[in-house]
Parts: C-alpha cells; sequence; structure tokens
C-alpha cells in the first residue's frame, strides 16, 4: 500500500438536468432519474412509459412482491445515496438510480440487464475501536504513541464506511488485514467498549474511491490492495442528553509496527476537551 492524495467524490452526486421521481421501499427513500428536463406532466409521462421495461427490472430487484410505486418528486428526499446510472454511447446518463447504502447491503447484486454503472465510493477505514482506560490521555503529545489493541489479536478486524454516512450513520463492512496488508476475507467488525460509554476510534478515509460491489458487501475483497492516506484520526466518540452521538477530534498521526502489532504515533494534537485514553512512549524515547 502506498500513500497518496485523495481523488474527488464520484458516486454521491444526483444526476441532472434529468425528471426526477422517489418511492419508498421497506421505508427506505429511492430517486429515480429520467429523461431530460420536465416541461409538463406529459413530458414525464413519456419519460415513464419509455423506460416501462427497465423500471419493471428494477421492480424485480428491490420489490419483487409488490413493485415500486414511483411519485414525481420535485424536491428529492433527505440522506445519502448512491447512484447507479445507464450511459449512452456519448457517456451522458439517461437513466438513474439512487439509494441509501444500507439497501443496497439488503439486496442481491442488480442484474446485468439493467445496465447499471455504479462509480466509486469514498470510504473511510474504522481501523480501531476501544475503551478508553482511567489513567487519562494527557501523554497523547507529538511523538507519543496509542497502542491499538485489536491490531494485536490473530486477525485485525477492520470496517469499512461510507464517507459521507458519518461514523455511526454506517455500520460497514468487516475486512480483514493480514501481516501483509491484504484484505482477504469478512471478519467481525470492531467491537464497542463494553459498558456502552464513551470510547476511542480510529479513522482512516481512503485516498482513493473503493468500488461499490465491496462497499455494498456484493464481493467480500477488493481486486487489488487498498492504498492507505499518510493519516489517520484518532476520535473519542461519547453521546449527547439525547443519546445522540458526539464525535470529538483528539489527534491525527501515522501507523507504525509495534511489536506483533500496531501503534498510532502521534503527529499533531487537535484541539479538543481533555478526554480518556492510553496511550504509551516509543521505546527509546525519554
Amino acid at each position: 500500500m502506498t500513500a497518496t492524495d485523495r481523488q474527488p467524490p464520484a458516486a454521491e452526486t444526483m444526476p441532472a438536468p434529468l425528471m426526477r421521481w422517489s418511492a419508498r421501499v421497506d421505508d427506505t427513500s429511492l430517486v429515480l432519474a429520467l429523461g431530460g428536463p420536465a416541461t409538463d406532466a406529459l413530458s414525464a409521462a413519456i419519460a415513464l412509459q419509455a423506460s416501462a421495461d427497465w423500471l419493471d427490472g428494477i421492480d424485480d430487484w428491490l420489490a419483487p412482491t409488490h413493485g415500486v410505486d414511483w411519485q414525481p418528486a420535485d424536491t428529492p428526499p433527505e440522506g445519502p445515496r448512491l447512484w447507479g446510472r445507464v450511459v449512452d454511447a456519448n457517456g451522458a446518463t439517461v437513466r438513474a438510480i439512487g439509494l441509501p447504502l444500507p439497501l443496497l447491503r439488503r439486496v442481491e447484486p442488480p442484474p446485468a440487464a439493467l445496465g447499471l454503472q455504479w462509480p466509486g465510493v469514498e470510504a473511510v477505514l474504522m481501523l480501531a475501536m476501544q475503551a478508553p482506560p482511567p489513567e487519562g490521555m494527557d501523554g497523547l503529545v507529538e511523538g507519543s504513541v496509542l497502542l491499538l489493541e485489536d491490531s494485536f489479536r490473530p486477525q485485525w478486524p477492520i470496517a469499512l464506511r461510507l464517507a459521507s454516512a458519518g461514523d455511526h450513520a454506517d455500520e460497514g463492512v468487516a475486512l480483514c488485514c493480514d501481516g501483509a496488508q491484504a484484505w482477504p476475507a469478512p471478519l467481525a467488525l470492531p467491537r464497542s467498549a463494553d459498558d456502552g460509554g464513551p470510547h476511542l476510534q480510529l479513522t482512516m478515509r481512503l485516498p482513493d474511491t473503493v468500488p461499490l460491489p465491496l462497499l455494498a458487501g456484493w464481493r467480500t475483497s477488493p481486486p487489488g490492495r487498498l492504498r492507505l492516506a499518510r493519516s489517520a484520526e484518532l476520535q473519542l466518540v461519547d453521546t449527547d442528553e439525547a443519546g445522540r452521538p458526539k464525535i470529538r477530534p483528539l489527534a491525527r498521526g501515522e501507523l507504525i509496527p509495534w511489536g506483533r502489532g500496531h501503534a498510532l504515533r502521534v503527529g499533531q494534537r487537535l484541539p479538543s476537551v481533555s478526554a480518556a485514553g492510553r496511550t504509551a512512549t516509543p521505546p527509546g524515547a525519554s
């Protein structure tokens, strides 16, 4: 894996200027885009009729028992969604469907006959999730080291998550990193703090987009090795009075080997309130 700079997002922008419809499947909002700019109800009806066979295929894929009831939508429903597109010979989008990632994880891969193309998706790796010990994080300074507890297990559980969904909106898919830094098989997701209280998490936004079939769980390993970014971010996760998660950045740094596992070497302490955690000093440091 080689550190590199990030590439721009590719999968979460709504196609324009297509006509839009929305629908719900299993309490999940979908968005459909067809044809060109709508001028009146007749043009919208013609666009739907012209895509009738394709929409039948969408029904068979997403709602085989009752179909999908599309309704005109001047304003699409809120929430992140990923777009599968059908393009013409010039590469222009002529049909598209936007679905939230949780729904994509519940369904089988779309039939090839639908012709859907899925651009790459921006993603983050959840590298560690561990409870903070009582001694505090006063030692979290530049050059200090935070041991990643799960990295010392025989197999290191790592979750791949959608970047735009936020750290708690997407449970992610589990990957396993072996000693050669390959990603051969699914494994259990990183565990939360046992008591459900505040915990530390280490995330890394990947520099390249990843194939959507990997993030949707339609395949269990990437076509090649994932490239790592230059740094990772340590965060403290807690809840507010309403039970909603609060995420506070603590530090940024780089992953380094540490015995049989790995650690985060702190390069920068980020502005944040003090929090509890575990630190260690590299061997030979004063």
